[in-house]
């Protein structure tokens, strides 16, 4: 686990430790994750599944295992603001506002098809929907651009379905949620691009129209990001006038 992950992990988990004394018990993990939406009934399976000496607490040893070994089967997470949050980001935008999500493609796998859909309609409007092929890291992606257009909160399923090296039939989902405030009155939006750091569990700044200066910014994460330059559009085109989100599904700790 890189040292910066570590460390806020290690945040969160004594955060989360309310009466620090170095474990958590059930109320305090199910706390934590009824703050993110999860029901209580999930929460407490979950606490059963971390719990692998039925102690009844869960030290920090069990706590990473719990978040990044086979329990993922059962919920990816990452970090984000302090905060446990889903494995299939999260995130907050204003109306207005630019998402792009960039689906990788194996190269030696055929077949690409996808279905993406929104639980709640008419929050965003697709604006771009296209595979993309990234010469310099010889990698595909399918890349989907939105548009905010009101406010709300919308869950996405994104369903990948190809042929494997194989020659099997696959498939992959991949969901992710985005919460729409308005924008405040009276504020100006820069048209600024951010792009997704699953290693340092944070929306990076990006020099999203140079590759190179790009790919330096984003350090580990910049191949699965590869695709984010090559849809930069000129600021003074209308689409771009607000913040550009730009995400990539999370890699699966090894």
């Amino acid at each position: 686990m890189p040292d910066v992950l570590m460390d806020r992990v290690l945040a969160v988990y004594r955060e989360v430790d309310l009466n620090h004394d170095g474990f958590l018990d059930k109320e305090e993990l199910c706390a934590m994750l009824d703050a993110v939406g999860m029901s209580k009934d999930k929460a407490s399976a979950l606490f059963e599944a971390a719990d692998q000496d039925g102690s009844g607490t869960i030290d920090f040893e069990e706590f990473c295992t719990w978040l990044f070994s086979d329990a993922k089967s059962v919920m990816n997470t990452s970090v984000k603001k302090g905060e446990l949050v889903t494995k299939d980001l999260s995130m907050d935008v204003q109306v207005g506002d630019i998402v792009c999500y960039g689906i990788p493609e194996s190269p030696a796998c055929t077949g690409y098809s996808y279905e993406i859909t929104a639980k709640e309609e008419g929050i965003f409007e697709t604006i771009f929907d296209e595979k993309l092929k990234v010469e310099a890291e010889g990698s595909g992606f399918q890349v989907y651009k939105f548009k905010a257009l009101k406010d709300g909160k919308v869950e996405f399923k994104a369903l990948q379905k190809f042929t494997s090296k194989d020659g099997e039939s696959a498939e992959e989902q991949y969901d992710f949620t985005i919460n729409v405030e308005a924008l405040p009155e009276g504020e100006k939006p820069k048209p600024d691009w951010f792009a997704w750091s699953w290693s340092e569990v944070k929306w990076v700044k990006a020099p999203a129209n140079k590759a190179d200066k790009f790919k330096k910014k984003m350090g580990e994460d910049g191949t699965a990001l590869g695709w984010v330059p090559e849809i930069y559009q000129p600021k003074n085109k209308k689409v771009h006038v607000q913040p550009t989100y730009c995400f990539s599904p999370m890699p699966i700790p090894a």
